[in-house]
């Protein structure tokens, strides 16, 4: 064993996040091997699954390759990082029912979920023996856990994305106002001060140069941190909306739905849909909800997850209905022609 199995041994929740990354990191700087094996054939991600050490996961995942994330043992291909973490976990709560360092081994799995090692759920025993049984529900009530707080993710992304042209948009329209500008045909009347309505929608599309679609890139990354079919249709989708919402809207009012007075009578109006489901002759919008969890029934369905397990909404359950569809069917409107796009997720 090398320094990075000892970081996974030793550390057991007793050091941070931050902490371990910069320890990590230089160790490894210096020649330390964060792929080596031990004589049994552990990495140093077996090892730090092993010991429910989630720091250290979460930093390696962080380095390592899909395969590395995924290897299992020279003689024992299933022995992989998520299998001995599941092991550990499950042999915690026999001895230790009311251990606090369980919540440490279900955050260790979760990190390794999010890395990409969902796939090895199923090289794991289904109903072989009655412990390996044990085993995989547990990974697989991570899972459902981690599927549940990916909405959470994509709002953190969707906000990072266009808080500077929310933040920017609300100051100007509380400015231009007070600016003053001529009104009516030449020859101009004096200034006068702005006293029209559409100046909430003049600051949502000056505030439109500031939206940064990289940062709701760089925090999906933040949490599902492997490559996988999951992440790419949700950044993908993500990316459509940040860049619809901030550039074919005019304001947050139109992003984020909500109540809204027609004809006199108050009516929900439902978050921006910016997608279109193409379904034989006719078409059908949704919005970034449907599609984010097509993505989420998809990886739940994929890898053994209960179905209904995953909610659509965010507090309550809203339906799968309007889920209904494959990904060769989605795509958007184009605003000029009124054309079906396919957006090519897949």
């Amino acid at each position: 064993m090398n320094l990075v199995h000892k970081a996974a041994e030793s550390s057991l929740g007793l050091f941070s996040q931050s902490f371990i990354d910069a320890y990590l990191t230089l160790i490894t700087s210096h020649g330390a091997d964060m792929t080596a094996t031990s004589a049994a054939g552990y990495t140093p991600l077996h090892w730090a699954a092993l010991f429910g050490s989630h720091c250290v996961a979460h930093w390696l995942c962080r380095q390592l390759t899909a395969e590395d994330v995924n290897r299992g043992q020279p003689n024992q291909p299933n022995r992989t990082p998520l299998a001995e973490a599941a092991y550990g976990l499950d042999d915690l709560i026999q001895r230790e029912p009311h251990s606090r360092r369980i919540r440490s081994y279900k955050i260790t799995i979760g990190v390794l979920l999010r890395a990409g090692a969902v796939p090895c759920i199923a090289r794991m025993p289904t109903a072989t023996q009655r412990q390996q049984h044990r085993h995989r529900q547990l990974v697989l009530a991570e899972c459902t856990t981690v599927l549940g707080e990916l909405s959470g993710a994509v709002m953190w992304a969707i906000n990072a994305a266009l808080s500077p042209q929310h933040d920017h948009s609300m100051l100007l329209a509380r400015l231009l106002p007070l600016a003053p500008h001529h009104d009516g045909a030449h020859p101009y009347p004096s200034p006068s001060n702005m006293a029209f309505a559409p100046h909430m929608s003049i600051a949502w599309k000056i505030g439109a140069f500031l939206y940064e679609p990289s940062a709701a890139v760089v925090t999906i990354d933040e949490y599902l941190i492997g490559e996988s079919p999951l992440r790419r249709r949700v950044r993908a989708a993500v990316g459509h909306f940040v860049e619809s919402a901030a550039t074919q809207t005019s304001s947050n009012r139109e992003v984020v739905g909500g109540m809204a007075s027609v004809g006199g009578v108050m009516v929900t109006v439902p978050p921006l849909q910016c997608f279109a489901v193409r379904e034989g002759a006719s078409v059908r919008r949704v919005g970034l909800r449907e599609v984010v969890h097509r993505a989420r029934m998809d990886e739940a369905a994929r890898h053994g997850v209960e179905e209904g397990a995953i909610n659509k909404g965010f507090n309550e359950h809203l339906g799968d209905q309007d889920c209904q569809f494959s990904w060769q069917q989605l795509g958007r409107i184009d605003r000029q022609t009124g054309l079906f796009v396919s957006l090519g997720i897949e």
